[in-house]
């Protein structure tokens, strides 16, 4: 019982000691693979995040991304969470992987003038790689540059790349 109480009082510690992160993007996305039922889209996403140690991030995320396509509107809606690893000390490059909850909201046109509407709830996951720019105006603000590969299992499953670019603000 002892050796639990001190586990449970160092994660504490280190929880504590952790820096919390806030982070706003744009994304860019693009198809991948036969599957492309969209040519590119845009949209946001906003994380927050603990960084445990200097090397070790969890994140959790929200991201919506309007596609274009045949479709008269396509969003895609992410929940998730992952981690990202800082390799090097002295760098601020970093890999990382998300899963998560995708929503995909499709409306098409009828022939007889009628929209309809599909929605699906599917599981998703996507590797990571980026890197952080200090943006020298104001301490613990950077600029992220990230470069993911998505894979969605839906009915039709499809993959994407996405670009994100934004500010990122670590709190001490």
């Amino acid at each position: 019982m002892k050796k639990i109480i001190i586990i449970i009082v160092l994660v504490i510690n280190q929880l504590l000691n952790a820096q919390v992160v806030f982070e706003v993007s744009t994304v860019g996305v693009y198809p991948v693979g036969q599957n492309q039922s969209f040519n590119y889209g845009a949209g946001f996403n906003i994380k927050a995040g603990y960084l445990v140690k200097n090397n070790l991030e969890i994140t959790a995320d929200i991201e919506k991304v309007w596609l274009s396509g045949f479709a008269v509107k396509h969003t895609l809606s992410s929940f998730s969470g992952g981690i990202r690893y800082y390799p090097f000390k002295q760098s601020l490059l970093f890999v990382g992987l998300g899963l998560g909850l995708y929503q995909s909201y499709l409306k098409l046109p009828d022939f007889e003038g009628q929209e309809m509407h599909f929605y699906e709830n599917s599981f998703g996951i996507s590797p990571k790689i980026g890197v952080l720019f200090e943006c020298g105006i104001i301490d613990n603000l950077y600029i992220p540059l990230q470069l993911s590969y998505n894979k969605v299992f839906t009915t039709n499953s499809f993959s994407f790349v996405s670009i994100t670019a934004g500010l990122r603000y670590v709190l001490e």
